[in-house]
């Protein structure tokens, strides 16, 4: 099971709030509301979350016996044990080939580079690394590749990052 950290600012004139939450890939994806959260805390931890379902969470303000009804933070959305994106993803042509960089992505523990010549996605090259690099020597000449990069942690796949190459020889 896994678990996130939650923190918020409490709302002006509330002595407690609520944390509300529900599991959109459960069987039954209702909300659940917490026990009160007493001012002057303003974070908790939530506990026995399944790694990779998709959650949903929301701040409810109270004061005294009145809890806001129609008054709610924004919904949060998270998927605990997936990794983030990656940032910064840069490619440049090297020689016949190519090399990416890119910034490290929330909970990765390895990243999975993919390539592919742009308009034939069915042939896609592969690679798994713990580095924020990656040289690919050899890529086809003249034609655009797609490179993307996902964070993995586990079976878990984080979203894509993506940038086109040109390669001219």
């Amino acid at each position: 099971m896994g678990g996130a950290s939650l923190s918020w600012s409490m709302p002006l004139g509330a002595d407690r709030v609520y944390v509300e939450q529900r599991d959109l890939d459960a069987a039954d994806p209702t909300w659940h509301r917490s026990a009160p959260i007493l001012r002057p805390e303003v974070a908790t931890e939530l506990t026995g979350l399944v790694p990779g379902d998709r959650y949903q969470v929301r701040i409810r303000a109270a004061k005294y016996a009145a809890v806001a009804q129609d008054v709610a933070s924004p919904v949060a959305q998270f998927r605990p044990g997936v990794p983030g994106r990656v940032s910064g993803l840069a490619v440049t042509v090297r020689r016949h080939g190519f090399r990416a960089r890119w910034g490290s992505a929330r909970l990765a523990s390895s990243y999975r580079v993919d390539w592919w010549r742009r308009g034939h996605p069915e042939v896609v090259r592969s690679a798994r690394t713990t580095s924020l690099v990656i040289v690919v020597p050899h890529v086809q000449p003249r034609g655009t590749y797609v490179v993307s990069v996902r964070g993995k942690r586990g079976a878990f796949l984080g979203a894509a990052s993506r940038r086109r190459l040109a390669v001219s020889r």
